[in-house]
């Protein structure tokens, strides 16, 4: 198992931070890679719920699925859940599916605290 740990400071309340990872209509503004549009993102903040995406490249008609199931959820202070690239219809698929490199489904535990 590898681990990236990423650490940012937000001078924000937490439940502006909060609403800003499970609320659709704002993880829509500025959950997006460089290069892409948002074209689709959903929530579904319970323990098994969902939370699904697809981004668009911005020069071509190439689109990325992916998602992610909630494990753990203490709000507002600790949300859990694991990401894997999808088929548009929700079916794990693999990096690969997308042009990217790798055969295999990889899926990814983030947590944000």
């Amino acid at each position: 198992m590898q681990t990236l740990t990423i650490e940012r400071t937000l001078h924000a309340p937490i439940e502006k931070v909060w609403d800003a990872f499970t609320n659709p209509e704002v993880l829509k503004l500025w959950y997006t890679p460089q290069g892409m549009s948002n074209v689709f993102i959903s929530t579904d903040v319970k323990i098994g719920g969902k939370f699904r995406y697809c981004f668009k490249q911005n020069d071509s008609d190439a689109e990325f699925w992916g998602r992610g199931i909630y494990e753990k959820i203490d709000a507002p202070n600790y949300l859990a859940y694991r990401d894997s690239f999808t088929d548009a219809d929700g079916n794990d698929v693999a990096p690969s599916h997308f042009g990217m490199v790798g055969d295999s489904v990889i899926e990814t535990l983030v947590e944000i605290f």
